[in-house]
């Protein structure tokens, strides 16, 4: 009977949460506190996946043992698909995902290794394809760069060998089998905490020593493009950052137990990054920052989830939050918000708490709108599309604008430079290859569209 009333009590909690959010609404959420634990925590990293074949949104959690997979394609309702040993009890999980593939990472724990699912059988069934600590033990954070196919591993520690590499870069062309490509050597460089990849140019988070750009095209002999070192303004220990679409800016935190500000800066010239504004934060530590249309969505440790407006960029706003963490924070302790996902297509947001469970939360209507800027009388033919698609809108003048094409992981997959006519122009895109859905933007000095495009 005790069982039965234990079980009773974590669904209810799974699916009712007492905080109140400001522009967030909860619409599910998880969490078994029976689950293990080190210290407090049971949760760390997530992610989003949209399967645009079954046209259904998954999660990718990790907790300090395993790693979850949950289908909320029904918002209201997380449904717990598959649970995967993560092979060791770590703090820190970490994913990115490639086509219908995760590849999943762990640090601060016992050894481990890299672990590739295949989530292409989702909901019925998650399929392990490669298990392995030949291309490292323990690995702090990964980030997949689609566009040259490559897996880029953040403090990658080996077991035979008891080194400590800073970056090093696999080929994923063969998803399910990395082949090694490249490295940052130890000898003179800092370790890289986490990474933003764009075009193989490498933004690394870099701990106590700043923040490093690299241009890793040759992967053998990576180049040092620039950096922003300490002193800077709230310098701390440099956790993460990401750029903003229009690839002209960049955000980034320093992380601490109680907080430092973040922090905004122009890197329109690689070698002379230059800060804009102050450093900024509301109540709450940053963590780790996603920067989409005009937004900033950050992870807060005690804070939990805040959205900022970047409309003025020397004056951000706060405009939505949400407290997943609902007990005061205790001084020089982390715990409460981990990370964010905004880029699912439904608009709902992800995140993970490491005390408190996963999350689902949807905008208010009013943010959706400002967020999406959508625009009346653009058009995508053919969609869906096999080879090439073409986008048609309307132009108030000739002037410069971004074009910008994203997969459902909310990266650039290509970029370019356009000049727009007055009037209507038509645009011709044939440079993507991987089937699945694709967010087209066009982004000039006064407004942003786009729209979504299915290739076949």
């Amino acid at each position: 009977m005790k069982k039965i009333v234990l079980l009773f009590f974590i669904i209810i909690f799974s699916n009712v949460y007492a905080q109140q959010g400001w522009n967030l609404t909860l619409l599910s959420h998880y969490n078994d506190p029976n689950l293990a634990k080190i210290g407090t925590q049971i949760w760390n990293a997530n992610k989003g996946w949209a399967d645009t074949i079954k046209h259904r949104e998954y999660i990718v959690a990790g907790s300090v043992d395993s790693i979850y997979f949950f289908d909320i394609t029904n918002p209201s309702v997380m449904k717990k698909c598959a649970v995967k040993n993560g092979i060791n009890h770590s703090i820190n999980r970490d994913f990115d995902i490639y086509d219908h593939y995760v590849y999943c990472v762990s640090d601060n724990g016992t050894p481990g290794a890299l672990q590739i699912f295949d989530m292409q059988y989702l909901p019925d069934s998650v399929h392990s394809v490669y298990e392995s600590d030949v291309t490292g033990m323990n690995c702090h954070t990964v980030f997949v760069n689609p566009l040259s196919k490559r897996l880029y591993k953040c403090i990658n520690r080996y077991k035979t060998t008891n080194i400590v590499i800073p970056l090093e870069v696999y080929s994923i062309a063969n998803p399910a089998n990395p082949v090694f490509l490249g490295r940052i050597e130890r000898s003179g460089y800092a370790d890289v905490h986490e990474s933003y990849v764009h075009n193989d140019t490498v933004y690394c988070s870099s701990g106590w020593q700043g923040l490093f750009i690299y241009d890793f095209t040759d992967a053998l002999h990576p180049k040092v493009l620039g950096s922003i070192t300490p002193p800077y303004p709230e310098s701390a220990y440099n956790h993460s950052c990401w750029l903003d679409s229009s690839g002209k800016y960049m955000v980034f935190t320093d992380e601490t137990a109680e907080g430092t500000g973040i922090k905004i800066y122009d890197i329109t010239d690689l070698q002379n990054p230059k800060a804009v504004g102050n450093p900024f934060r509301s109540y709450g530590s940053p963590h780790n920052t996603y920067w989409l249309g005009k937004f900033i969505y950050a992870s807060m440790y005690y804070g939990g989830v805040n959205i900022y407006l970047m409309d003025t960029l020397t004056k951000p706003k706060l405009i939505a939050s949400y407290p997943t963490f609902d007990k005061p924070h205790t001084n020089s302790v982390y715990e409460g918000c981990w990370g964010v996902y905004p880029y699912l297509p439904s608009g709902n947001i992800i995140a993970s708490d490491m005390n408190t469970g996963i999350f689902l939360l949807k905008p208010s209507s009013n943010l959706a709108i400002s967020e999406t800027q959508i625009i009346s009388g653009i058009e995508t033919f053919p969609n869906p599309f096999t080879n090439k698609v073409s986008i048609r809108f309307l132009s108030t003048q000739k002037q410069q604008a971004h074009l910008l094409v994203y997969n459902l992981q909310g990266k650039i997959v290509t970029e370019k430079l356009i000049e727009t006519l007055q009037g209507e122009n038509e645009i011709e895109i044939n440079n993507l290859q991987q089937e699945g859905m694709y967010i087209i933007k066009i982004v000039t000095s006064q407004q942003s569209f786009h729209q979504s495009v299915f290739k076949l």
